[in-house]
């Protein structure tokens, strides 16, 4: 199972217009398809894939749902239950019952950790500093 969010022949940016959106989606795929070749009792971390899935929905226009979220990360209905409550504790998510969105706290911080993300990979590919910061939100450094 892979996570289709539609055709990528264009590439990840041209296709969403968001690079950062983009980045969050090129992760979560990496993601899914790490969990078909490893054992995700090995590896989880739901409260991050939560919170990239509802980072794509949000920027891209469609609605985050708990039960396609336990789908696709194979987890129960409880547990994304549980995690979506302690995510919307810290503000990060907004429990709406039959949906879920990112918070504009968690917007902005996803959005920093994901340009920081892109930043690196463009110092890696020699790009330098050149990178346009993406963000639209910001948070201070300290948190």
């Amino acid at each position: 199972m892979k996570i289709a969010f539609g055709d990528t022949s264009k590439g990840w940016t041209d296709r969403l217009g968001d690079p950062v959106v983009a980045q969050a989606e090129r992760l979560f795929a990496y993601r899914q398809e790490r969990i078909q070749l490893i054992d995700p009792e090995l590896l989880g971390e739901p409260g991050w894939d939560i919170l990239l899935y509802a980072f794509i929905t949000a920027g891209s226009s469609r609605v985050c749902r708990p039960e396609a979220l336990a789908k696709e990360l194979r987890l129960s209905s409880d547990a994304i239950r549980n995690w979506i409550e302690r995510l919307a504790e810290r503000d990060l998510l907004q429990d709406c019952g039959a949906t879920t969105r990112i918070t504009p706290h968690g917007e902005a911080i996803m959005r920093r950790l994901l340009n920081a993300h892109l930043k690196d990979m463009a110092r890696e590919l020699g790009a330098g500093d050149g990178l346009i910061q993406f963000s639209s939100g910001s948070v201070p450094e300290g948190e």
